[in-house]
């Protein structure tokens, strides 16, 4: 299947979408519902669908455990625990600090799988709210094996330094890039959409009046600048 086919199958032939962004949205779909490290492939679909459901309920807020509102939560794969946390990962992620991590991971997660979770979470966010702003439904996830399981656990060197959770040590990578370093899987898929929906690699490096896809590096610097201000993004 070509760019142009993925892009026309996905958002329609109307809508103009850049190929590379086609490609990582597809390839995004496949990971949401695939086996990752740490949780199956049912276990991920739960998690993506938690994610939608998270974002088209009524609003709660922070405080708030979608868990201890009756009939708003349907028994599944995933523990209670384990959705109240992508509730809060994907509606109130300003509001996330070191105390609540540590009582996710005191619920019984691993660290590791705290940071596959965390990954997922976002980048289906950022696959929903690409087709919000272009006036399109959310994507049909895949079809989740049942029977498809985890692998047995990152096996990195990593360990907790200027991040909560576990990082590889790369002194080449910024802190933003290194906070997914613990999966492999993940990391490489955070690459993907950031080189889709951002900048390709190395593009922040060139000069101030080369264009980056259809923005010139101001433009560049003025968007991410605005939006990491509305997010409160601490970097």
């Amino acid at each position: 299947m070509s760019d142009e086919i993925s892009a026309t199958q996905l958002y329609g032939a109307d809508l103009a979408v850049r190929p590379e962004v086609a490609t990582a949205h597809a390839s995004l779909l496949m990971h949401a519902t695939s086996a990752g490290e740490w949780w199956s492939a049912e276990e991920r679909a739960a998690i993506s669908q938690q994610v939608r459901a998270a974002q088209t309920a009524e609003p709660l807020a922070p405080w708030v455990s979608p868990s201890s509102v009756d009939g708003l939560i349907e028994p599944g794969p995933l523990s209670v625990g384990v959705v109240d946390a992508i509730w809060r990962i994907t509606n109130h992620p300003g509001t996330l600090t070191a105390e609540w991590h540590a009582e996710v991971l005191a619920s019984g997660v691993e660290p590791a799988a705290y940071v596959e979770l965390a990954a997922l979470v976002s980048m289906v966010v950022s696959l929903d709210t690409f087709a919000l702003a272009v006036g399109r439904a959310t994507l049909a996830l895949p079809t989740a094996a049942a029977d498809e399981a985890p692998a047995v656990g990152s096996t990195t060197d990593a360990g907790v330094a200027d991040h909560w959770v576990p990082t590889v040590a790369n002194d080449e990578l910024p802190n933003v890039r290194k906070a997914l370093t613990a999966v492999p899987l993940a990391f490489q898929m955070q690459g993907e959409i950031l080189e889709a929906q951002y900048v390709p690699g190395g593009a922040l490096a060139v000069p101030l009046d080369e264009d980056i896809w259809s923005l010139n590096r101001l433009q560049v610097e003025l968007v991410a600048t605005r939006v990491s201000n509305m997010n409160e993004c601490f970097y």
